[in-house]
């Protein structure tokens, strides 16, 4: 069924009307021969410009029409200023022109758009076997673009709501005509006002993305979920159109909860239909594993059969299939070409892949100036995260562009916002460091905490440690301990440690010996050696758990002849025990072994600064070597760091060496 354009008439069969006689298969706006008036509408003595007039009107009352002839062709005389037909030079003034296209891009309120609530199923079956909706769905299947936008605009004219939609998204892609956003937004929305579910949609996307108006992503998404139920309708009658919209945001959780199985489904349908871009975005459904099973044989199985040279998701998926060997032999050269049809159209991650590729070589030659050049376009046209992180790279090293911190910084920023949390850490610590921007901890703090909140257990920990310093203003111990512990849980060893240490000190939470331990083990057990110092202590003195001396003097060892920065407290530890005294170890009741400790606290005292190693070392010289000139030396650095007992034993040692020179010598035996 189709109607016609100059009466209205519904007509079941055949391509002419039965009322005016209308012949659907003549195109009277390209000519309009006496031929096919007279063998239209019956009646030979009818004046042809009259009827040519009669139907460009009823075709499009917004075109302007010639009197003279029905001609619709103008050129302007800037002269006169008035327009002049291009086919029976007739002049028309211009205030006459009060019909020319009025395409209504005025900007309205979002609020004030139009949406569908109810489907008209009637309405939509009649107008779906359109003949010139469905020549032009033939015709844009086949990519013949022209023709389709053609038959979409004769659908339109006549009458056809639905055909709205099929010119917007022409319009919106430049497809078979010159591309234009305000446009396409007038066609959405006539075609939503008329209750088209597919128009109003699109109309709701272009508010989503910014196309041809201020973008209102929130508003768009609101303005799209009110369209959702009609254009569920639209689909269950399997209109292409409208399932791969569906199907497309339904993966994509765009204006309604993610559904991927449900929109693999109707864009299963869809390609089954032949259309194309749904076929496409089922590849890529395929390649991620979408709502499906991966399967990359399948995508690329999907590309080759469906080939859509327009689309740049179709030249930059079959490229990542080439890149990686998906579903395909891995051709870096093929893919290096796919990525540039891709890069050229517009694809923003295809620019990233192709900076890659000619930065490391795939497929061409290294060019790190061409390289810098579509990274560069990424991010500053798409905010393409690994654009701007590659970018800043190459900037720091000066590779294809000149070297410059303070560019790269920038870059590196907005890698940062786009998500990428290895750069969000690298600012928070530039912003620490003041190397390239003046120091500000509450903007390290900032970017610190976007990392945290992402789950990165290295920020965790870090965040945790600006709220455990005393420098940087943010003291909360109780915060400190809360992101210790959240990079604590995910295996992060020095935050096992900090835990650990938390517990055993009541930093932020109440003590608890027990599960000090626990946590002290979990970072030794992950690599963290200065966890073994504690732990070690806790098993000499039992705290929070048995005694077990040899445990714990092996854990000391182990930190003393380590690099970690508990290594001198180790030693020092370790010097001090051997000389007091160990009870219960290596087999004796009460251990002592000086040489052990004078080893392990010349170690200790190895920074100048340690006034109690120094004084340990002292004593251990004094007491177990009787080497009073060394111990002098010693507790002379050890009073120099402020430590006053090394004063008094110093005196004492001296008056007790004094006694000792001035006491009487016992007379030797004649033989000995």
């Amino acid at each position: 069924m189709w109607i016609c354009p100059v009466c209205n008439n519904k007509i079941g069969n055949g391509f002419c009307c039965t009322t005016c006689h209308f012949d659907m298969s003549c195109n009277y706006e390209e000519y309009a021969t006496l031929t096919n008036i007279v063998r239209s509408i019956g009646e030979p003595t009818k004046s042809i410009n009259d009827y040519k007039k009669h139907y460009q009107r009823k075709k499009n009352p917004n075109v302007f029409v010639c009197d003279q002839c029905g001609g619709i062709y103008f050129l302007f005389s800037k002269e006169d200023g008035k327009l002049i037909c291009a086919d029976c030079g007739s002049n028309i003034p211009l205030p006459m022109m009060e019909n020319i296209a009025e395409n209504d891009t005025s900007p309205v309120s979002i609020e004030d758009e139009p949406y569908v609530i109810t489907f008209d199923l009637d309405s939509y079956i009649i107008h779906s076997v359109d003949p010139f909706l469905r020549h032009g769905i033939k015709r844009y299947l086949a990519s013949d673009f022209e023709t389709a936008y053609q038959y979409f605009k004769d659908s339109a004219n006549a009458g056809n709501i639905f055909a709205h939609a099929h010119l917007g998204i022409m319009l919106h892609y430049g497809e078979g005509c010159v591309q234009s956003d305000e446009l396409a937004i007038a066609e959405f929305r006539k075609g939503a006002k008329a209750g088209c579910p597919l128009a109003a949609s699109w109309l709701a996307e272009c508010y989503r993305m910014g196309y041809g108006v201020e973008k209102d992503k929130e508003g768009g998404k609101k303005l799209l979920a009110k369209n959702t139920d009609t254009l569920k309708e639209m689909c269950r009658q399997e209109d292409v159109s409208a399932l791969y919209f569906l199907g497309f945001n339904l993966v994509m959780g765009i204006g309604v909860d993610v559904d991927e199985t449900e929109g693999v489904r109707l864009l299963t349908i869809a390609a089954s239909k032949g259309d194309k871009s749904s076929a496409v975005q089922l590849a890529e459904c395929y390649l991620y594993g979408w709502g499906v099973e991966v399967d990359a044989k399948k995508a690329v199985q999907l590309l080759t059969q469906n080939p859509l040279e327009r689309n740049k998701k179709y030249h930059f998926l079959l490229a990542r299939c080439y890149f990686n060997g998906d579903g395909i032999e891995k051709n870096l050269k093929k893919a290096f070409e796919e990525f540039k049809r891709a890069a050229e159209a517009g694809y923003g991650k295809a620019k990233d892949y192709l900076g890659d590729c000619y930065y490391h070589g795939y497929g061409t030659q290294v060019d790190y100036c061409k390289a810098a050049n579509w990274y560069e376009d990424a991010a500053n046209h798409h905010a393409n995260a690994d654009s701007a992180h590659s970018l800043a790279c190459m900037y720091m090293k000066g590779q294809g562009v000149p070297k410059n911190k303070q560019t790269a910084f920038q870059y590196f920023q907005l890698a940062a916002r786009e998500g990428i949390v290895s750069d969000q850490k690298l600012i928070a610590k530039e912003y620490i460091t003041g190397d390239i921007v003046p120091k500000d901890y509450s903007e390290a703090k900032r970017w610190m905490e976007m990392a945290a909140k992402k789950g990165d257990a290295e920020a965790q920990f870090n965040l945790g440690l600006y709220y455990f310093s005393d420098d940087m203003g943010f003291n909360d111990s109780r915060k400190a301990f809360e992101w210790f512990s959240k990079s604590a849980e995910q295996g992060y060893a020095e935050a096992e440690y900090f835990v650990g240490g938390c517990y055993l000190e009541g930093i932020g939470v109440s003590t608890n010996y027990e599960l000090a331990n626990e946590w002290l083990e979990k970072a030794l057990e992950h690599g963290c050696v200065s966890a073994a110092y504690e732990l070690g202590i806790n098993c000499l003195d039992g705290r929070g758990t048995t005694v077990d001396t040899a445990r714990g003097i092996q854990l000391l060892e182990t930190v003393a002849d380590s690099k970690v920065d508990e290594a001198r407290a180790a030693c020092y530890e370790l010097a001090k025990r051997y000389h007091s005294g160990i009870e219960n170890f290596r087999g004796e009741t009460f251990y002592e072994n000086p040489s052990e400790a004078k080893w392990y606290a010349e170690k200790a005292a190895a920074d100048e600064t340690d006034g109690d190693a120094q004084f340990l070392m002292a004593e251990i010289l004094n007491l177990k070597f009787d080497d009073t000139e060394a111990a002098a030396e010693w507790y002379r650095k050890a009073i120099n760091n402020g430590k006053q007992e090394a004063k008094q034993k110093l005196n004492e040692m001296l008056a007790r060496k004094s006694r000792q020179d001035t006491a009487p010598k016992k007379k030797k035996h004649f033989w000995l």
